[in-house]
């Protein structure tokens, strides 16, 4: 099938019942997320640099991830968004061990390579109409997970380790209430990679970049305010003391 154009998307109308009819029929998915640690640190250098770094890294995830039969979707970043369509019933296995070999390949390369991997399973829709993409709560769930990954740790929802053989090659890490999401996700991380893991904090690792940002604005709002009532106390108490 062609990918539709935008054009032909807005001529076929924008009601909700007309958009659906564009997109493909819902299909069992495994999607991973691989995310470049440490990549803010690593701009601070001169483009000319990182820039090289970054492209081995993306080169690299991909080169992986289409030799286990997933496919990418698209960069964000320095961050690689995949799939593993699961028409056999194995897609799980094959993001298994594509991870396993992609740790393995940053070991060896070692400082500045090192990745965050996160991996979901559900029913995710293909947009046809360019530029191509998936859509589904898996992808949404997997980005939400993806706020409290670490450097070398693998983690994966309540709804991927269902799916795969290896059930217990993973410990439970938590459950979290994950803002945009209607209900608890357990979270469970691969335990064939080595890394330490650490129990994030349980307020701010739900929160979106967006959400710390404003939670920190609020608080410090919160501390100048706090700091203004301290003066005027103080005022107050330096003329009650000249009045003695």
């Amino acid at each position: 099938m062609m990918p539709r154009s935008p054009k032909d998307f807005v001529e076929f109308g924008d009601t909700v019942a007309s958009i659906t009819q564009q997109l493909e029929s819902t299909a069992p998915t495994v999607v991973m997320f691989v995310d470049l640690c440490g990549s803010t640190s690593l701009k601070t250098r001169p483009q000319s640099e990182w820039l090289p770094i970054v492209c081995r890294f993306l080169l690299e995830v991909t080169t992986i991830v289409t030799r286990e039969g997933g496919q990418v979707v698209k960069y964000i970043g320095d961050e690689v968004m995949a799939v593993f369509k699961d028409h056999d019933g194995l897609a799980s296995a094959r993001a298994e061990t594509c991870v396993m070999a992609l740790d393995a390949i940053l070991r060896v390369l070692g400082t500045p390579y090192a990745a965050k991997y996160v991996l979901d399973a559900g029913d995710v829709v293909e947009v046809t109409f360019p530029p191509y993409d998936v859509l589904g709560t898996a992808i949404d769930r997997c980005a939400r997970i993806g706020k409290i990954a670490q450097p070398g740790v693998a983690l994966a929802s309540d709804s991927f380790r269902a799916k795969t053989p290896h059930k217990d090659g993973w410990l439970t890490v938590g459950s979290y209430n994950f803002k945009g999401l209607p209900s608890p996700v357990t979270v469970f991380r691969l335990v064939a990679l080595q890394a330490a893991w650490k129990t994030p904090d349980a307020d701010l690792s739900v929160m979106s970049q967006d959400e710390l940002i404003a939670t920190i604005r609020e608080l410090q709002d919160k501390l100048t305010r706090q700091e203004q009532e301290i003066e005027s106390c103080r005022t107050e108490l330096r003329r009650f003391r000249e009045r003695l």
